[in-house]
């Protein structure tokens, strides 16, 4: 290159890329152009920070460059930046690789190993954004954007499960992960939650929340409230679904012998998934008929028990721990006191001995595989959306005790009562925790999900300190908060 062409190069980016604003730039929205509204070679205007179709003559972000004398943009796939309507491709962009990081953060594994670590200084576990407004790196708000709290909560508890984001933070499984829209789009999210070169001290979930929107056929979306367990379930089964198909595709492409994507074969190593490592647990469900007979004398009802008994082997996600239901009290319809239930009491639902009536069958349950990380849905809505023995209000609010590290599962594994085997504790420890409250301070009114404020409680591992999210609030909270609330889902890792 001539020095006088290097001249002129040099020239024009010093000439244009001062006009760069860097608080006007926003990369959480859905990538599509702000004319034509396609989703397809999207550039982004780095002087406004609205997007645009192409570059080339006769293009959306050609004639915005012209009309705005906007002239810095860059290309949402590749990252290349470029000068309009020059078509000029800047090719010094060390200055400009904040930018880049904020489009697509990226760790390297020793960053990675970090993130929990214990670190002698507070001040490495924060960050600032353009305002120089610290924030604390994998502990910022998410963007409510009318009524996707549900969906929130959800997706803060998931960047907090270790292994599952570490998985999609590692380069090395980044052409695994972009092989599936939906994983991708996770991937992003779960990388800006924890990207210590933020803009602004908190994101938005708009872009996968669109594509989750478009690809539940509107079951989820970010204008109405769903239930997050609804939601965590769908999350759950289409990431694993995802890699999946992934797994199955590559591996019919090397001409080998597999079972279909629905097979029964469920030892199949292809139908393991890093969510399916992390959350899969089996359960063993033993029911027995229910006979009832009419007593021919007295009329009376009898119920007996069938001798023999059914019993299967499922996989779960998620395992269900039914609140009792709350006493009448003396007026019917107030409550003077919120009782109190410890959750080894609710877990003995699934002590293999405890029984659980259903129409026409009694059934047991005991704990057959424990996974990685345990999810407790505390059942506070009954399937008729009311509660016996209290009127007008549709939520269960008994108050659950729970220890915050070492809750033991071995009494519900199966076996765990033969005499002849010594039982080893296996300790989980919790470090999410979901909470509802009501916005209403009548508690005797109609109740439904747009009433209810989602928030979120998660432990930060370095330095076992506790911290709560209510969208693009953030506050540190002490341990004795977390057992005042009303949980309603809890993450648990093993210890």
């Amino acid at each position: 290159m001539s020095n006088s062409k290097l001249a002129n190069d040099t020239s024009i980016e010093n000439m244009y890329l001062d006009t760069i604003d860097r608080s006007s730039l926003d990369f959480d929205f859905e990538k599509i152009c702000s004319v034509s509204l396609s989703n397809i070679n999207i550039y982004a205007c780095l002087v406004c920070g609205k997007y645009y179709q192409g570059r080339t003559k006769n293009s959306h972000a050609y004639y915005h460059s012209i009309d705005n004398n906007h002239h810095v943009f860059i290309n949402l796939n590749n990252l290349k930046f470029f000068i309009l309507p020059e078509n000029y491709e800047i090719k010094n962009t060390s200055n400009l690789n904040d930018i880049k990081y904020l489009i697509n953060p990226t760790f390297d594994s020793s960053q990675i190993e970090k993130l929990n670590q214990k670190v002698p200084f507070k001040k490495t576990l924060y960050s600032h954004d353009l305002n120089h407004k610290i924030y604390k790196i994998g502990f910022i708000g998410l963007n409510n954007i009318k009524s996707n709290d549900y969906a929130n909560v959800i997706l803060q508890s998931l960047s907090h499960i270790s292994s599952l984001r570490n998985f999609f933070l590692n380069l090395n499984n980044f052409g695994t992960i972009d092989k599936n829209i939906l994983n991708t789009k996770f991937g992003l999210l779960i990388r800006k939650i924890w990207s210590k070169n933020l803009f602004k001290p908190h994101i938005s979930p708009h872009e996968l929340l669109q594509y989750i929107s478009l690809l539940s056929s509107k079951k989820f979306t970010i204008n109405q409230q769903r239930d997050p367990k609804d939601f965590l379930l769908w999350l759950l089964n289409n990431l694993h679904d995802g890699f999946v198909k992934i797994n199955h595709y590559e591996h019919d492409h090397d001409n080998s012998n597999i079972h279909s994507i629905h097979s029964s074969h469920s030892n199949n190593r292809r139908s393991h998934t890093i969510v399916s490592n992390c959350f899969q647990g089996k359960i063993i469900i033993k029911s027995q008929s229910i006979i009832v007979e009419k007593d021919s004398k007295s009329d009376i009802l009898k119920f007996e028990k069938k001798s023999q008994s059914n019993s299967s082997i499922n996989k779960f996600w998620i395992l269900t721990l039914d609140l009792p239901s709350i006493p009448l009290f003396k007026d019917g319809n107030t409550i003077k006191e919120i009782p109190q239930i410890s959750i080894y009491t609710l877990l003995n639902k699934f002590n293999g001995i405890q029984t659980q009536e259903l129409t026409g069958e009694s059934r047991t349950f005991q704990i057959k595989k424990l996974p990685l990380v345990l999810i407790f849905h505390i059942n506070r809505f009954s399937k008729d959306n009311s509660i016996k023995g209290l009127s007008g209000v549709e939520r269960n609010p008994i108050v659950i005790n729970f220890p915050l590290s070492k809750l033991d599962m071995s009494a519900y594994l199966e076996n765990s009562k033969k005499r002849n085997i010594k039982r080893k504790p296996v300790y989980y420890k919790l470090v999410a925790n979901i909470i509802l409250e009501t916005k209403s301070e009548n508690d005797n009114m109609k109740e439904n999900l747009d009433m209810f404020v989602w928030k979120i409680q998660l432990l930060d591992k370095a330095t076992n300190s506790w911290y709560e999210i209510t969208n693009l609030d953030v506050k540190e909270v002490s341990k004795e908060v977390l057992l005042l609330g009303e949980s309603y889902i809890e993450f648990w890792e093993r210890e």
